[in-house]
């Protein structure tokens, strides 16, 4: 398994059982707290993967949308703590990976917008 597909797995995995993860970038000393929120293929190599997230503030609060090309990536952890999609997304959405959030159904296979 490459990289790129470990970390799509860890992502999938956090969509799944709504937890958050801890991401790290390579050009950065400390680690984020985020939500994760969806993986998309984004044409770098054949494995390559854009992660989009909400990274929490000191207040549990989303801070900043992150999309961030899986390359980028130093180390991403999934974290034992959950969250509540509901808390966080207020309206259906379309979605790459597959996911059955309360209030959502199953929703899949489209394009992420007005997150």
């Amino acid at each position: 398994m490459t990289l790129e597909e470990r970390h799509a797995h860890i992502i999938h995995q956090a969509i799944q059982e709504r937890r958050l993860l801890s991401v790290k970038l390579i050009d950065e000393q400390y680690a984020r707290l985020c939500i994760p929120f969806d993986c998309l293929p984004n044409g770098n190599g054949p494995h390559g993967v854009s992660i989009v997230l909400y990274e929490l503030e000191d207040t549990g609060i989303p801070g900043s949308r992150l999309e961030i090309a899986s390359d980028r990536l130093l180390a991403l952890r999934l974290l034992d703590l959950r969250f509540r999609p509901e808390e966080f997304i207020g309206w259906p959405k379309s979605w790459h990976v597959p996911r059955d959030w309360p209030g959502m159904g199953i929703l899949a296979h489209g394009n992420l917008t007005g997150v």
